[in-house]
């Protein structure tokens, strides 16, 4: 203390102040641990998201077919394609996208023709997962006929496989579909 009673305080130019190069090297190494660890869970929410933002979409599509078809009394189409104009002849994978259109001359295969009127579109840009159906389309006929029954997958890639990834959307006779996450072979098979 000074005789005016501040404190002063004296600087050692001999001493640094600063990080040695190891202990960049410690943070750099936990930071990649940490990274490591993080980054396939992200992968896993990313796809996990996905997911759900498609199967929710392809649900939303159901309900809406089964409202449209008692409300017009005409067959209701839902099938897999790639330009969101028209079916994609003899496919199952709805990974790009489907339409939903009214089938007047209820052709079968269905296919859609100028004067059916495209009543919803939708695509999608997936690459880590596929959306199989056991169906090439879902036909939903007004009450009180049935509709057609089938079971659409979500199928992950191999490189990201996880048990929990796996699911499938089960569509019953009457148009009402449920999500499984309990996946059986025959599940498996679909995405095969």
């Amino acid at each position: 203390m000074s005789d005016s009673g501040l404190y002063t305080v004296q600087l050692n130019s001999n001493t640094q102040s600063g990080t040695t190069f190891i202990q960049l090297l410690v943070v750099l190494v936990i930071s990649a641990i940490i990274s490591g660890l993080a980054l396939p869970a992200y992968a896993n929410l990313l796809t996990s998201q996905q997911r759900s933002a498609a199967m929710n979409a392809f649900q939303h599509t159901l309900f809406s077919a089964k409202f449209e078809a008692n409300k017009t009394l005409e067959n209701i189409v839902i099938c897999p394609s790639q330009d969101a104009h028209s079916c994609q002849p003899g496919s199952y994978d709805y990974s790009y996208g489907w339409i939903m259109f009214i089938n007047r001359d209820k052709d079968y295969p269905v296919k859609r023709d100028l004067n059916e009127e495209l009543l919803y579109a939708t695509q999608f840009d997936l690459s880590k997962f596929e959306l199989v159906a056991n169906r090439q389309a879902f036909t939903f006929k007004p009450l009180p006929k049935r509709s057609t029954n089938g079971t659409l997958m979500f199928c992950p890639q191999e490189k990201f496989i996880k048990t929990h990834n796996y699911q499938a959307l089960i569509i019953s006779y009457t148009g009402r579909p449920r999500l499984s996450k309990q996946i059986t072979q025959t599940h498996k098979n679909i995405c095969d």
